[in-house]
């Protein structure tokens, strides 16, 4: 029969053994000692022997690290006792005197024998105990650092272990690993992750929820994350997304994030695999719930629109005129799912079987959760990547966003807005994809949009919320056309807030305003009139004015001088009533133009001013002229009466 690698570590310790068998007999000083050493010896080899015995019964919660210290340890001690031995044979005086040795030697080996029979005991004691960790003791190897048998203990358990004893090992290295740096660095180097992993596939319900959470617990810096994807535990996390329990799920997507944050070339890797299709599908399914009945379509309907169109008119014959919208769209959230008999759910939506939860407050809590953890991994995976946008363009997962956006609220709703602004970030940097994911004609990017839209109009929300979704609209200021003037006067309606509180949402609607402004922006001049119509000039001239704070004045100036630079000769008029010159100049005069890092340079206002200056230069002579012809013309009647008289 082949060796096994475990059983092939105790062939040196048990060589060891038989050298300093025979090498006892020749023995001809410090016999006493060399016998009791001798004694000690049989024991730990007759341990050593259990132990062989045991790996060649295939017992499964041998783990090859502890066995591994604990024989290396093992061999190191036997090496020394047999070079004392050794030193004690017959050789002449010679000999004796080259080589001397004390009987302190011998009460240090003797100990050290010991020390390893404990270990060996230990270790056997640890693949066959059933009870409780603390029963099994702690070996002298570990003695510097003590979690260090725990977590030997509790992956020994986890590797071989019964049901029970598994679900208990998952849930004390979850806390394990939780609980200090050192306990997680335990775990990862005692090959703790590839038991973690193996508990993801086939373990319990409990045990996989437990095993995703020590996934979570152990991805605290980089360096950590990096070890566990090179472990493999993506792809054993991407097969709990498509075939595990909700309840692992929500753990699973809770460790991808925490990874993503640890080190942003998870990011990269997750957008290699099918985690975006899941993660979408799931986030899909939690829409769905309450109609229990439906299944959700298969993954590659979630991508291939017209597969879903030919799906669901199969369903449904007699309604036929829904809109042909663009390949990364769909009409409704309810269209991604389809009758039972057309296909199976990748996901099981209530666990392993499809009984639901007793407790129907325990059902929307988990679909919360699941609706947590599934944005804001969509939010970390969209975060400034093109590819991993493109993909959750592709999906339906705009209108789900749309949706949750709608109808969640707390860090659901929060989660949904963020993944939309990066979304949108992305966007303002690539014009493709920017046509492709907010053409605003196709219905997910026109439901987005109108809620961006509701949230910025509504001041009882959170302001931060609000900033997100205003930095959002920024992002797609080239996606508007001349009919995104509500949006214009939603930013400008903001610009009316005087309470520092929401001084942020001030910001960032001014900001905004100037990405509509800026002149890569092709319609930059609509917008410019746009704004001047709701109207918004006054509140910039009143926000520069009035000397505010700097994060609020120094956007305003800007904002204000691309006014200017853009309708400030067709639209004197406004700019006159408004006072803008006059503001405009003081500001030119003083070095708050200067601290402002965003001005490359003052030649843009001062050619706002030269703008003003030339409009209401025009504007007068346009009015004295006027003033010459109403004087002549009344000269005119004035004398033809006179004639008249005469």
């Amino acid at each position: 029969m082949e060796e096994s690698p475990l059983e092939a570590l105790f062939r040196q310790p048990l060589r060891l053994v038989e050298d300093i068998k025979f090498a006892a007999p020749e023995v001809d000083v410090y016999q006493q000692e060399c016998r009791e050493l001798c004694g000690h010896v049989d024991t730990l080899a007759s341990c050593l022997r259990t132990a062989v015995r045991m790996v060649r019964q295939d017992n499964p919660r041998f783990c090859e690290h502890p066995t591994r210290r604990i024989v290396d340890e093992t061999s190191s001690i036997l090496e020394h006792c047999c070079f004392l031995i050794r030193k004690c044979r017959k050789g002449g005086l010679l000999r004796r005197l080259v080589t001397i040795t004390t009987a302190t030697e011998f009460r240090k080996a003797k100990s050290s024998l010991d020390d390893a029979i404990a270990n060996v005991n230990w270790l056997l004691n640890s693949v066959t105990d059933e009870e409780a960790v603390s029963v099994i003791g702690m070996p002298p190897i570990t003695s510097t650092f003590p979690n260090l048998s725990f977590v030997w203990t509790l992956l020994s358990k986890l590797q071989g272990g019964s049901q029970e004893l598994r679900e208990a090992a998952a849930i004390d290295l979850a806390l394990m690993a939780s609980a200090s740096e050192q306990n997680g660095q335990f775990i990862i180097e005692e090959g703790g992750v590839p038991l973690i992993i193996k508990a993801l596939h086939d373990g319990t319900l409990q045990c996989k929820v437990m095993a995703a959470t020590a996934l979570r617990n152990l991805a605290i810096n980089q360096a950590r994350v990096h070890n566990l994807v090179q472990q493999g535990v993506i792809p054993a996390c991407v097969h709990v997304l498509e075939q595990g329990a909700r309840q692992a799920q929500v753990k699973v997507i809770w460790a991808f994030a925490e990874m993503i944050i640890q080190d942003r070339e998870t990011q990269i890797i997750l957008g290699n695999t099918k985690a975006i299709m899941h993660l979408v599908a799931l986030m899909l399914e939690t829409m769905n719930d309450n109609n229990r009945s439906l299944k959700v379509a298969p993954l590659e309907v979630l991508v291939n629109g017209s597969s879903l169109r030919e799906v669901t008119n199969s369903e449904d014959k007699g309604s036929s005129d829904a809109s042909s919208s663009d390949n990364q769209t769909g009409d409704t959230v309810e269209g991604l799912h389809c009758n039972a008999n057309t296909s199976e759910a990748p996901h099981d939506l209530y666990g392993s079987s499809h009984v639901p939860y007793k407790e129907k407050a325990e059902m929307d809590e988990l679909t919360t959760d699941l609706q947590l953890q599934v944005t804001r991994a969509l939010w970390l995976l969209s975060a400034s990547n093109l590819d991993n946008s493109r993909k959750i363009a592709q999906t339906r997962a705009m209108l789900g966003l749309a949706k949750l956006v709608e109808l969640a609220h707390g860090e659901v709703q929060k989660n949904a807005v963020m993944t939309i602004m990066e979304l949108a970030a992305v966007a303002e940097g690539n014009t493709d994809f920017r046509k492709f994911a907010f053409k605003l004609t196709s219905p997910a990017a026109r439901a987005t949009v109108d809620q961006l839209h509701r949230i910025i109009l509504d001041n009882s929300v959170d302001p931060q919320l609000q900033v997100c979704c205003i930095r959002a609209v920024g992002s797609l200021a080239k996606a508007f056309s001349l009919k995104g003037n509500k949006m214009i006067k939603a930013l400008v309606l903001q610009l009316s807030n005087v309470d520092k509180q929401r001084s942020p949402v001030v910001v960032e609607a001014v900001n905004a305003l100037l990405k509509f402004t800026d002149k890569e922006n092709f319609l930059c001049q609509k917008h410019s009139v746009a704004i001047l119509e709701v109207p918004g000039l006054p509140f910039l001239v009143q926000m520069v004015a009035l000397d505010t704070e700097k994060s609020v004045q120094f956007p305003a100036i800007r904002l204000l001088a691309q006014l200017a630079l853009h309708v400030g000769q067709t639209k004197g008029e406004a700019f006159q009533e408004a006072a803008a010159l006059s503001v405009l100049k003081s500001v030119a005069s003083s070095a708050t133009v200067r601290q402002y890092a965003e001005f490359s340079s003052e030649d843009d206002i001062f050619q706002a001013i030269y703008n003003l200056e030339f409009c209401q230069a025009e504007l007068r002579l346009a009015s004295c002229c006027i003033n010459i012809c109403h004087e002549s013309m009344f000269n005119f009647e004035f004398r033809s009466k006179e004639n008249l008289r005469n």
